[in-house]
């Protein structure tokens, strides 16, 4: 994980943005398949559509917080009423001093409904509204993201070691070897050499550093003689060993 990386993985972390994470860490392995010196790009296409759909897990911390909201511009404040009806209950009990007893009934009856109102706005005060507000932080540390995107990078990455020349399809490799050896011209051996190049493998002939790498065989040479070249892959191991012939001791 170079520092570049690390820093994309930090301001990706600083959104709280899951999505936004997730396309940060799939980016960086995408182009690290990219820039990988992979000769099959087929395989190398089927490894980063595995990349597209990788979800990396993820850490959250949840938080509420209480808004209390303010009241509505149109709401009457129940300071207002009580105002109202005490001017309605002083109305009421200045009727009431006429002289006219039905009017002074009236009155009666109008300053007890503006007590009654008092009394309802004593009694129940509104209290303002009130707002649930959650947020959800990530929690993932950049430490943690940039060790599953190594980890990750490490296991599709192990598929560049798997050759289907190596395992099943063996005795291709063993047939161009003979073949390389026995008869072929050395334009032909030319073609042979490039085409394996392709795909990370090389011939290589008899030496004192690789002689484990050859079934060895006696015979009227005066030095030891490279029959069949070994096959080696780009981890510089012998998937085909070779032959050699070296001289018989009288």
């Amino acid at each position: 994980m170079n520092d570049i990386e690390k820093n994309l993985i930090c301001k990706a972390l600083a959104t709280d943005d899951p999505a936004r994470i997730n396309a940060v860490c799939r980016d960086i392995l995408t182009k690290r398949l990219q820039w990988d010196k992979q000769p099959d790009r087929k395989l190398r296409f089927l490894l980063e559509d595995v990349v597209k759909v990788i979800s990396f897990p993820l850490s959250y911390s949840v938080s509420e917080t209480v808004v209390e909201m303010p009241n509505r511009p149109n709401e009457i404040s129940s300071t207002v009423k009580v105002t109202i009806y005490a001017v309605i209950a002083l109305i009421g009990i200045g009727i009431c001093f006429t002289e006219i007893q039905f009017i002074s009934i009236l009155g009666a009856i109008v300053s007890s409904m503006g007590g009654y109102g008092i009394g309802r706005c004593m009694a129940s005060k509104p209290s303002a509204p009130v707002m649930k507000k959650s947020e959800v932080r990530v929690t993932t540390t950049s430490k943690t993201l940039e060790q599953e995107v190594d980890s990750i990078y490490g296991a599709l990455t192990r598929f560049y070691k798997y050759r289907q020349l190596d395992g099943r399809n063996i005795r291709i490799l063993t047939w161009m070897q003979h073949f390389y050896a026995d008869g072929a011209s050395q334009k032909e051996k030319d073609g042979i050499e490039r085409l394996l190049a392709l795909y990370g493998y090389t011939f290589r002939n008899f030496a004192e550093d690789n002689s484990a790498d050859f079934e060895a065989f006696t015979g009227n040479v005066s030095a030891p003689t490279t029959t069949e070249p070994a096959i080696y892959n780009e981890d510089n191991v012998a998937v085909c060993k070779g032959t050699v012939v070296i001289p018989s001791v009288d």
